[in-house]
């Protein structure tokens, strides 16, 4: 039980403020992943994901770069991702610690329902 309290429950709850977000739904691909301009420590922490649109363009890129390659092609990055961009995880307490997320479908969700209801 100490194990779970100490250990296990606190490396969850940093793991789900890391991907709080990560992902939107989006007509287009290149839309839904975020970039997250957090300071040093976050980025260390969680090893430069928090640039999530510059990993899913290029997942073979070691973390360490993630940085220097947004930084790089920031704007053409801004301009793929239609601006879905966040200025550090403060932003996110601000604007969602008093009020829920909206969840919305994938844009594509009911397209593939009723299709399938056409098929059966």
């Amino acid at each position: 039980l100490w194990f779970v309290l100490a250990v296990s429950y606190p490396a969850l709850a940093l793991t789900k403020v890391r991907s709080f977000l990560e992902h939107r739904a989006a007509d287009d691909p290149l839309a839904r992943s975020v970039i997250n301009e957090a300071g040093l420590p976050w980025r260390a922490l969680f090893l430069n994901l928090n640039y999530h649109a510059v990993h899913h363009d290029l997942p073979g890129v070691p973390w360490y770069a993630l940085r220097q390659l947004y930084l790089h092609r920031q704007a053409a990055y801004l301009q793929r991702n239609q601006g879905f961009l966040v200025r550090g995880y403060g932003e996110w307490r601000r604007d969602f610690s008093r009020r829920a997320v909206a969840v919305n479908a994938h844009p594509g969700f009911g397209e593939q329902a009723q299709a399938g209801g056409e098929h059966g």
